[in-house]
């Protein structure tokens, strides 16, 4: 039987989620930092927020820097190319499997150094796999792998959204800031954050996972259990994320509140509801998942040790959880940008676009100059009312379509 990586198989690998995000990923035999004890860390460390991901710069084997995700629902992964560039010896292959239906090939390796800041690792074991499907789905020019337990699992780990900073500080120095609201955690499947939260008064477990992108996803069995499909009829189906295995498409709706215990809580939460037959979304000892897309509201602390994770309101909080209002998910295709599917009745669907158009320009600039992870975020925009696309159909005839975005959810 195959093994599930990081928490959603980034599904996103959450699209890395990437709109959810699941791994799933086979947690490694611990291995001890290089400091012992007496040596305490602190050690804080710039991010970059792509695609409601945080992505460090960290050293491997004293080369880099490279560019990997810190991702709570994962363990230690380098992509194939990297490994294959370092020299990695790998052992015997198996099968992993996310979000999607299919499987791909891993291995085991074991890395020398590992270096964020000031923190260094000695001979750590690291998953082995192809992180292409998942990169050119979401559109990342970088990516070359994954940190999540072991880093959270040693150290309390202070995500600073606003700011863009990662703080590492070994427990003995961590010193409670007395504000925020702290959230009992336990750890899910031995290595994803788990908490007891509420959606619009239902109670149940939800797993807290870094790298998915979206705001909040429900398993099935609680889905059916409370009749949600009656409750919230989803408005929409369509093709929220890419992790391993592939695509993962789901029912969407907005849920009125995401309560974290009895005094903190977002609101109007876009929150899909998978379609996809088996695999984790049937979990049934989980609620659901939350993401990038609420976490973002907060400065959040996440302390192992202390079984809690400490939320901060930051200058996010209550802004607008927005949804894509072209009704297209788009995917990197070389230098351009490729419609993998459009939403029944949606704008892309009603102006002609179909699944395989090639996008040569948006708004008359070239593909090639944009970032797809931005262009994403640019078709939330409420202020966005019309799109210019000019596309290649059938790799030889130009098309010009017009769009008129409007809100889907």
């Amino acid at each position: 039987m195959g093994k599930m990586i990081g928490f959603w198989g980034v599904l996103c690998l959450s699209l890395f989620s990437i709109q959810a995000h699941a791994f799933i990923f086979p947690v490694a035999p611990h291995t001890a930092i290089t400091q012992p004890p007496t040596t305490p860390i602190f050690t804080r460390v710039h991010f970059e927020l792509i695609d409601n991901r945080i992505f460090v710069n960290a050293m491997i084997n004293g080369k880099g820097p490279y560019k990997l995700m810190f991702d709570s629902g994962a363990s230690f992964a380098v992509s194939k190319i990297l490994s294959d560039e370092l020299g990695l010896k790998l052992g015997d292959p198996f099968p992993i499997g996310g979000v999607g239906q299919n499987q791909q090939q891993a291995w085991w390796t074991t890395v020398d150094t590992f270096q964020l800041g000031k923190l260094r690792m000695q001979n750590q074991q690291f998953l082995v796999t192809s992180l292409d499907p998942v990169k050119n789905a979401i559109g990342f020019k970088q990516w070359d792998g994954l940190i999540g337990f072991e880093v959270l699992n040693q150290f309390i780990s202070r995500i600073e959204y606003d700011s863009k900073n990662l703080t590492l500080i070994s427990p003995e120095l961590f010193h409670d800031p007395g504000h925020g609201v702290s959230v009992p955690i336990s750890l899910y499947q031995e290595s994803t954050p788990l908490f007891e939260g509420a959606v619009d008064g239902l109670s149940g477990k939800f797993a807290i996972d870094t790298g998915d992108r979206s705001s909040l996803t429900l398993m099935r069995p609680f889905i059916n259990q409370n009749d949600l499909n009656r409750k919230y009829a989803p408005a929409i189906e369509a093709m929220t994320g890419w992790g391993i295995g592939g695509p993962v498409p789901a029912a969407l709706t907005r849920i009125h509140s995401m309560e974290f215990g009895e005094s903190e809580s977002v609101n109007e939460v876009v929150t899909r509801f998978p379609t996809l037959p088996g695999g984790f979304f049937d979990a049934k000892d989980l609620a659901g998942s939350i993401g990038g897309g609420i976490l973002k509201h907060f400065n959040v602390t996440f302390d192992y040790p202390g079984h809690r994770m400490i939320l901060e309101r930051n200058k996010n909080y209550n802004s607008p959880d927005l949804y894509d209002r072209s009704g297209m998910w788009l995917v990197q295709s070389g230098k351009f940008f490729q419609v993998h599917s459009v939403i029944a009745n949606g704008p892309a669907e009603q102006a002609g676009i179909q699944p395989g158009d090639v996008i040569v320009k948006i708004n008359g600039r070239p593909t090639p100059s944009l970032f797809l992870p931005s262009v994403r975020e640019r078709l939330k925009n409420p202020k966005l009312n019309l799109l210019t696309l000019t596309i290649a159909r059938d790799n030889a005839q130009r098309l010009i379509f017009s769009l008129r975005l409007r809100n889907l959810l």
